[in-house]
This record gives C-alpha cells, structure tokens and sequence, in this order.
C-alpha cells in the first residue's frame, strides 16, 4: 500500500534531471492566438507531434486567446486517449469554443497534467433576461431577453433535435444579487418558449403543469436563466465540458471556466487512481453581467476505484451541485438463480465488492463480492459469492423502479477522496453532496449556498444514487448562511450511513435553521463544532437536530451529551 502512494505521488510530480524533456510549442504548429482564427486544427497537431514523440513531452500554449472553431461529432476538442506521460501548459490563456464541442478528454491515460487555462464559449450555451410579466393562472411568464445574449431557438426545433422535454427547466434569479431568489421555487421545468407577437426580444415561457402553483410569487423584474440546448446553428449544445475517465495519476490544475455547455464542467468517472483537482475556479467572467455561471454540476464524480482530491478550488453562480460524489447503482433486468444476475447501470467486475439494499424494508440483504461474469445468449450473467432471495428486477426508471433491489460497487465508491481547502459561494444547491466513503472534507469556507454545506446521503427514486456514506470526515471548515441545514447526515430508509465525524466546524445559521441534522445513521461524533447565531452567540442543543440514529454523541463547546 506505501509503495503503492509513493510510485503515485512520483507519476503525478516526476522528479528533475534525466534527458531534457521535449517541449512542443502551439505557435510553431500554425496557431494564431487573436481569438478569430480557428486554432483547434494547429493545437491538435501539435499534440499529434508531442505524442509521436514520447512519454514526457509538453505542449506549451503562449498566453494569448483561442478560438476552437466547430468539430464534427461533439466531442471533446482535445481528446487525450491511452497517453502516458503529457504536460498541457495554458500559461493562462483564454480558450474560447463553439458549445457543440467540450474542452478536454483525458481517457485511459497515466500522468497526464492540463493546466493553465481560462473556458469560455461563443455563442453562449444558455440565455438569460428580465422577467416583464406573470401570469401565475394560466401558468406562463414573458421574459425579455438582455441585449448580448441569444435568442432561444424554436420549440420546433428544439423537439426536433432533442425530443420531448427539450426544455429542461430554469431557474429565478434575484434581481439584484447574483443567486436564485430563495423564496421561490428553485426551478421550474419548462413547456414551451415561444416569442411574443410583436415585442422585440421577448419570450413567453410555459411551465409544466406541476410547476404553475409555484408561479405565484414570481415577480416582475425577477431575472432568469435559461439553458440552451441547441446552438444558433441547430447543433446540439449540451454534454460534458472535461472529462477525466480510465486514467490514474493525472491533474488539471489552475484552470478557470466562466461557463459551460449544458452538461457537467467536469465529470470524473471510472479512475483507477489518483486524480486531482488543484486550484481550479468556476467564476462569473470579469466585467460581465451574467447571472449564473453554469447549469449542471461543478464536478461529477462516478464509480472511481480511487477518490479525487480537490484543493484550493472555487465554485460560485452555478444551478446545480458544486461538488457531487457518488456510484452507479446497479438493477437487475433478470434474476438467473438466487446467486446469478444480469445485472445493469453499474460496472462490476470480478473481485468487486457488492453491497445489495431493498429500498423497502431499508435492509442490507448481502455484502458480497462478484465470482465469476459469463455471457449466454448475448446476456451477460454475474455470478456473486452468496445468495440473495428475493431479488425485484428493475432498471432504474425515475419514481418508477422504487421497489426494486439496489447492487452497489463498493470497490468504485470514490473512496479516499479528499475536499481540502475549497472555497463554496452563492449557488443553486449543495456545496458538497456526498454519497461515497472514507474521505475527508477539511478547511473549506461554504458562504451562502442554495442547499447544504455538506449532503452525506444516498438517494432512491430518480437518481438511484449510493452507496450509503461510511467513514468520512467533515472537518475545521467555516460554513456559513447555508438555505438548508449546514449539514445533513441521513439515511433514506434504515440507519446505514455509519461512522461520520463532523469536528471543529464553525457553523453560522439564518434564523429557522439547524446547524447539524442526523437522521437514521449510527455511529456519529459532532465534537468541537460551534454553531452560531447571525450575532455571533452559541444557539446551543438547538443547533443540532438527531432523529432515529444510534450512537450519535454530541460535543459542543460548552456542553456534553450522549445519545443512545
């Protein structure tokens, strides 16, 4: 296990000396840098001449602005696949993209390292305006569309390209900061956009049927965001914008994105090892008045064998988590014998660890492992080490598949990941949303966030998100004016997330608000944690909430009790 963190630390910081490293420079290869050229042909064969010639080059991009025009297919315009040993050097240059394309593909790779850059994207991937009119009744309201941003494409066209329910859902923001309005609901799913006959740069927007009860308190002058999933060309605009996949020992670092397409900034999925995230910044694009920065995730993190590490990274303006840690869970579409499933939404492999759930009693039926995968008729069938009776066949069909059997990996759990140092401001939901093991959250200031500081739970009914969170550590970090509980510890049905440790964490509470919630967990130690009132005085006892949880023990500042 030493050796194994030694020879990864050494991929990820290569010691000095040896040959001289090759160093390919984009400028050499044809790229311009005034922002109007198409510079992705001259940066992609200059990382085609840095791979040709062998582990341990750089590509080094003079500071200078970057368009990478439009690619075919919409995959990443810089897709890095089975690569060892590449150094990426931005020097802080500003990379602007069409948001048909996302920005980097790191797949299969060891020791690789991006760093340096600034994102943005031209034409926006999202529109946003002032809300002129409400309708609450008939469910609708008329947004006049600010000057530099797109006009939304056609319903027609969006049906068209995406289906159904291309419109997805926005959200209110205040009219004077730069946050959801609080107040409201924090989204709406949309019907339809359409334009108003008659008036320059407005737009009728229909919500769905289940969101007109919450149009009421909309007001006029009210902002609001709307992602675009088409692009003014009619191609697709949504997809992840870097993606770090397959690989072990690599970094993106010191890198700033001011916007992304309608997908997650960064997913992170499937790593064998380490992979970090050193200070990197969602932020609001200076002089801009944007009201939000991105619509999805800050970093997605799926099934990895390995949790990432995040230090000094910043997130503000987004709609959705800023960090979200979690696995697959796995259904199974058929039940061969009481050992043999063929099972789906979630990759095992022989030798990993197998927690099977029944979300309705809330037991745990098996901890288990995978013996043996073989394939009959095109199906491919799992073996697990113990039987499991009972079993209900799903596949992970939202509000639908409620009732069916849970199989998670717990050898892809993103254990070990690591949150240090972080800075969380004002954005639509959690700082944090935790559904993995054995990490630590430590030092990090979370200032006003739509949802917690800190999620530790899984999920069931439409995401299908778990495992249950074990063995994780929320430490010395400065939480404050947080819209829901700072942090909340829970299980949805059976006290299974165990083992959780929130120490010397100074939380500040706006009125109505607990500090600390647990809730069907075992296990729990709040020790240290100062929990504060927007006076600065200690709230006390009151301050932290415990519902149907064992061995949770409580350690204020002032007082000790222990609850059994």
């Amino acid at each position: 296990m030493f050796r194994h963190f030694i020879t990864a630390a050494l991929m990820l910081f290569p010691l000095s000396g040896g040959a001289t490293p090759s160093v390919f420079d984009v400028s050499d290869y044809g790229a311009v840098g005034d922002g109007r050229t198409d510079d992705g042909p001259a940066v992609r064969k200059t990382i085609d001449a840095a791979l040709k010639s062998g582990p341990g080059a750089t590509v080094v991009f003079p500071e200078k602005t970057y368009r990478l025009g439009k690619t075919e297919g919409g995959g990443a315009q810089i897709a890095l696949r089975d690569v060892e040993g590449l150094r990426i050097e931005g020097n802080g240059s500003l990379l602007i993209l069409h948001p048909h394309n996302g920005v980097f593909e790191i797949n299969g790779c060891r020791n690789v390292t991006v760093t340096g850059f600034r994102i943005d994207f031209d034409p926006l991937p999202f529109t946003q305006g002032t809300i002129r009119a409400v309708q609450a009744d008939p469910g609708y309201f008329d947004l006049e569309i600010h000057e530099g941003y797109p006009l939304p494409p056609s319903d027609e066209a969006m049906k068209s390209k995406i289906g159904e329910g291309a419109w997805q859902w926005g959200s209110v923001i205040d009219p004077a900061e730069r946050h959801r309005r609080w107040d409201v609901s924090p989204h709406y799913f949309i019907e339809s956009v359409t334009p108003v006959p008659g008036a320059d740069r407005a737009y009728r927007v229909q919500v769905k049927p289940d969101y007109v009860k919450h149009l009421s308190p909309v007001k006029p002058g009210d902002r609001f965001f709307l992602p675009l999933m088409l692009t003014p060309e009619g191609d697709t605009a949504r997809g992840t914008n870097m993606w770090v996949h397959r690989s072990a020992d690599c970094a993106m670092e010191n890198i700033t994105v001011y916007t992304g397409r309608s997908g997650m900034v960064w997913a992170v999925t499937g790593n064998e090892g380490p992979v970090a995230f050193r200070n990197n910044r969602i932020e609001f694009k200076p002089g801009s008045d944007r009201i939000c920065t991105t619509w999805k995730d800050g970093v997605h993190v799926k099934d990895n064998r390995v949790g990432p590490l995040f230090e000094n990274c910043y997130f503000e303006g987004m709609l959705d988590d800023s960090i979200n840690l979690s696995a697959n869970t796995g259904m199974a579409e058929e039940v061969v014998s009481e050992t043999e499933f063929v099972l789906m939404g979630a990759g095992f492999r022989v030798d990993d660890e197998v927690m099977v759930y029944d979300p309705v009693s809330g037991r745990i039926l098996a901890e288990t492992r995978v013996t043996e995968i073989s394939t009959e008729n095109k199906r491919r069938i799992f073996t697990l080490a113990d039987p499991i009776p009972g079993v209900i066949t799903g596949t992970k069909r939202p509000h639908t598949d409620i009732e069916s059997t849970h199989f998670y990996n717990m050898s892809y759990a993103n254990r070990g990941f690591i949150v240090r140092n972080c800075t969380f401001m004002p954005q639509r939901r959690h700082a944090i949303l935790v559904r993995s093991c054995d990490g630590l959250i430590e030092g990090n200031t979370m200032d006003g966030v739509g949802g917690s500081a800190v999620e530790m739970a899984n999920e069931v009914g439409w995401f299908y998100a778990g495992p249950f969170p074990r063995n994780n550590i929320i430490r010395n970090n400065t939480i404050r004016n947080t819209q829901a509980t700072a942090i909340r510890i829970y299980s949805t049905k059976g006290a299974h997330v165990r083992n959780i440790q929130a120490l010397d964490n100074t939380i500040t509470v706006l009125p109505g608000k607990a500090g600390i919630f647990v809730s069907r967990a075992q296990d729990v130690l709040l020790k240290g944690n100062r929990i504060l009132d927007q006076e600065g005085n200690a709230v006390g006892e009151k301050g932290v909430e415990v519902a149907e949880s064992k061995n949770v023990v409580i350690e204020l500042a002032r007082y000790s009790i222990s609850r059994k």
